[in-house]
């Protein structure tokens, strides 16, 4: 696709399985803040959590004990990278030395929630089966549109099943679900009533928004052309038009052949995408095309594109019965949150917290190395509360 805020050549990107694992946990261990969810045109969305890799040998000082369980200084440094990646912003990089050292206090308390669940693992001897495995790794298959697009993304990746198996189980994120699973209370169960005033509450959140289901083929501009580079590179797209048109070529073989565009791999398939994604010059085209046409040729940034819509879908507000049982979820993940959160809380009042390296150390030792200012230049003070949305 055509971000809006894409910079340079980034038209489409296939998710890979990398940036697809974080998804698989579908109750999100809430160590840090509760989490309300926004309910989505896509229904609610599980909160995402991301399975550590395979565990190294913890390094560095010890940053706080808990229950006699210590909290290294590179588990800090990782939990600090999550936080960040949890985010979802495309933080500045040179802006990541001043953001680190103020997540102290973030990374800590989610570390010592984490700890405590171990804890709890241990006195109760909770354990990760392969059944507990293998119902994790069902939960993230169902998070792809399809079988045939969860082996895609795998073939793509170079990534195997068993792989994907391995890593689930080696991620401690599964032990702690675990134990909030089995442990924490159970929370009441929702009931229709409850639905329903959610439903009434929230009209304006139950729309499915305008939405375009498109291909595109691209040529694109090479540097800076001038104005006779650019003549020639759209007569070349206008007679590909003409080409597919006529029937000479289909437009799935045409934009494997001749885009420049990351999804020409796919036959030009840049999916479903609604209003804002796609920068102005593309959106407006691909929204009043009509469907199975294909468009004329158009001028964006990047280059000159022909477009085909596949499906048009009109903005809508989803009827009560047809979207209810995703705000039950919805409800339900919520609560049991908030359950949870009051579980780790509870663990808490009893348990024996040392902490050995204060925030204000962590931040002392971590705070990055001052250039002299030019006169006038003023030093950027980032909270990283105020990069969530």
């Amino acid at each position: 696709m055509v971000p809006r805020s894409a910079k340079g050549h980034r038209f489409f990107q296939i998710q890979t399985v990398k940036e697809i694992i974080p998804i698989m946990f579908r109750t999100r261990i809430l160590w840090y803040v509760p989490v309300l969810l926004a309910l989505s045109i896509t229904g609610p969305q599980a909160a995402e959590v991301q399975p550590a890799a395979p565990a190294a040998p913890a390094s560095g000082e010890i940053v706080a004990k808990v229950n006699g369980i210590n909290i290294m200084e590179d588990q800090m440094e990782e939990e600090i990278e999550m936080l960040i990646q949890n985010l979802g912003q495309n933080i500045p990089p040179q802006l990541l030395p001043q953001i680190k050292p103020q997540m102290y206090k973030q990374a800590l308390d989610s570390l010592i929630s984490k700890m405590l669940l171990k804890s709890v693992a241990q006195e109760k001897n909770i354990t990760i089966n392969p059944d507990d495995v293998e119902k994790q790794y069902e939960k993230f298959k169902k998070q792809f549109p399809s079988e045939e697009r969860y082996k895609e993304i795998l073939a793509a990746q170079n990534v195997t099943e068993e792989e994907i198996r391995k890593r689930i189980a080696e991620s401690p994120d599964l032990l702690y679900s675990k134990v909030l699973n089995t442990q924490a209370p159970e929370p009441d169960a929702t009931t229709e009533e409850e639905v329903k005033k959610y439903y009434d509450d929230h009209i304006e959140n139950m729309k499915q928004q305008e939405s375009v289901t498109a291909s595109h083929i691209l040529l694109q501009f090479d540097g800076d052309p001038d104005e006779a580079e650019k003549a020639a590179l759209k007569t070349k797209l206008e007679g590909i038009r003409k080409d597919i048109v006529d029937g000479k070529i289909s437009f799935e073989d045409a934009a494997k052949q001749f885009s420049n565009c990351p999804s020409s791999a796919q036959g030009g398939n840049l999916g479903e995408f609604t209003r804002g994604k796609m920068v102005p010059e593309f959106e407006k085209v691909a929204f009043a095309a009509k469907v199975g046409e294909i468009s004329p040729v158009f001028e964006t940034q990047f280059g000159y594109h022909i477009v085909k819509v596949a499906e048009h879908q009109e903005e809508k507000t989803y009827p009560y019965d047809e979207i209810k049982d995703r705000i039950r979820e919805f409800l339900e993940q919520r609560e049991q949150a908030e359950t949870h959160k009051a579980y780790i809380a509870k663990l808490r009042e009893t348990a024996k917290i040392e902490t050995l390296i204060t925030e204000e150390a962590w931040k002392a030792k971590f705070a990055p190395a001052r250039s002299p200012a030019a006169p006038g230049d003023m030093q950027i003070q980032v909270d990283p509360n105020s990069l969530k949305q």
